[in-house]
């Protein structure tokens, strides 16, 4: 081995173990992220360097898909969303309407909302652990449409849902124009 190659690989190695000491400050930074290699993202380093970052990914976003109305929703009535098109982390319950926080941190949650029929108006509100934090309105004067965006500040097994808190007996469209998500902005 000649002078230059030793020196070049020392520094390959310095590198490296720069290159290194960066991934595990990027992991720190995941504020304690849990030890769970189901959430394990591989991210890999130029020349073969490898480190594992932990993500916490949470994100929902469902639907009423068919080109048809939804009657007969009344006051105190869950809005079921059926049609999930994104599940990451499996918070929503299709069958129940209801998020439950997989995970601690803050959230983003849109819901919106179309009447389904004129002269009827439709108020549905976003509800954390029972308690209104948001709401939507679309009036009934024609095909309408209401929506509202809200953070939240959640703790894992808070429950957020969409609920018709207004209004007996109303219709919702659906052709995708009715729809709720939310997502895992930052987590703790």
């Amino acid at each position: 081995m000649t002078c230059f190659q030793g020196t070049a690989q020392k520094q390959r190695i310095w590198q490296l173990e720069d290159e290194v000491k960066h991934l595990r400050e990027l992991q720190q930074g995941q504020d304690g992220v849990a030890d769970n290699d189901e959430n394990d993202d591989t991210i890999e380093g130029s020349h073969s360097a490898t480190a594992r970052i932990k993500s916490k990914t949470v994100a929902f976003h469902v639907t009423l898909d068919n080109d048809d109305h939804y009657p007969g929703n009344n006051v105190g009535q869950i809005l079921v969303f059926k049609d999930v098109k994104l599940n990451i982390g499996g918070g929503y319950n299709n069958i129940t309407g209801i998020f439950v926080t997989p995970s601690p941190g803050i959230y983003i949650f849109s819901l919106s909302v179309m009447t389904g029929h004129k002269h009827i108006s439709v108020h549905v509100n976003l509800l954390l652990n029972g308690e209104e934090v948001a709401a939507a309105f679309a009036s009934g004067e024609s095909w309408d449409q209401g929506s509202v965006t809200t953070a939240l500040n959640l703790h894992a097994g808070d429950e957020v849902h969409a609920l018709v808190t207004r209004h007996d007996n109303v219709t919702v469209y659906g052709d995708k124009l009715t729809s709720f998500m939310g997502c895992l902005v930052t987590p703790f």
